[in-house]
């Protein structure tokens, strides 16, 4: 955030404060819709990031590009565009129960987030639709 402004003690107590308001015994009562969002979340985030290194990047990192000096941000619409259509894929069978086979994902949704991100991303990144030019 901003070392001029938090020091630890003012850190602690914005933790605090944050941990009071997001109401951690709600979260409880509802604990297995927790960690369906939260496996739909990363499942997908998992999926996209095996499939950009193993098979777009082919196992290759740019280092230079990474911590080069060069500080310009970009965000990957591909990864974006997968991670928003994988995440409503296994979430919508906590919305959904009554429907087998959204609830069967929604009941796997890390596994089945992770699935999906991976084969949708490893088909996006192979058209052209969201690349810019010169870039791959």
């Amino acid at each position: 955030m901003s070392p001029k402004t938090f020091n630890v003690t003012k850190g602690g107590v914005f933790t605090a404060i944050v941990g009071v308001l997001i109401l951690p015994w709600k979260i409880i009562n509802n604990l297995f819709l927790f960690y369906s969002f939260i496996g739909s979340m990363f499942g997908p985030i998992a999926g996209i990031m095996l499939s950009d290194f193993y098979l777009k990047k082919k196992r290759a990192l740019d280092l230079e590009e990474i911590y080069g000096d060069d500080q310009t941000f970009d965000y990957n619409k591909q990864a974006i565009v997968v991670l928003i259509i994988s995440f409503s894929l296994s979430m919508i069978g906590a919305f959904f129960p009554n429907i087998a086979i959204l609830k069967l994902l929604n009941d796997f949704a890390f596994f089945s987030g992770l699935i999906s991100s991976f084969m949708l991303y490893s088909l996006i990144s192979k058209t052209t639709l969201f690349t810019k030019k010169g870039r791959e």
